[in-house]
């Protein structure tokens, strides 16, 4: 059993949050191609496109990863030959963001006025950056709850059943 955010919807959101503040080239830093987050996350970004009046092309998915590492390499390497240079990206979680805002800075680059960016998680240390990330954020304590419940009625179920072959 597992209990997560709906990636695909939560990632169509922030593709569509950046369409509707009048980008119009955005792509999306991926993350690792064996995660089912990651292509949840690139499913919404093309559920957006879908769902605007831009054109999704597989060339705006850049596969990145997940580290601050990989987005600070990703980050230098993609904008350093990217042309025309999108005006958005949205990354596959915040520690990928936040590389990518170094690489950009050291590329002379400001956010929000040259790139907007957008993370996905809501690590507080986004927060805390000159220009704070925009991040998608999960309803963590729902899920935490959730979570729960759904252990306790497990167990409860698994008490039962032992019981009953006892008897």
């Amino acid at each position: 059993d597992v209990v997560s955010v709906d990636n695909r919807e939560m990632a169509k959101q922030a593709a569509m949050h950046l369409i509707d503040q009048g980008h119009t080239h955005i792509v999306h830093f991926a993350g690792p191609p064996y995660t089912a987050h990651s292509l949840d996350r690139v499913e919404g970004f093309k559920d957006a496109f879908s769902e605007s009046r831009l054109t999704f092309s597989p060339d705006l998915i850049i596969p990145a990863g997940a580290s601050l590492q990989e987005g600070y390499a990703k980050g230098k390497e993609y904008f350093a030959t990217a042309d025309p240079r999108p005006t958005a990206v949205t990354c596959f979680n915040d520690l990928l963001a936040v590389g990518l805002l170094r690489a950009l800075w050291e590329g002379g680059l400001t956010v929000p006025d040259d790139v907007s960016v957008v993370g996905f998680d809501g690590d507080p240390m986004g927060a805390y950056l000159n220009v704070p990330l925009t991040t998608v954020v999960g309803k963590n304590v729902l899920m935490g709850r959730t979570a729960v419940v759904r252990i306790l009625d497990l167990a409860k179920a698994a008490s039962y059943t032992h019981l009953r072959a006892h008897e």
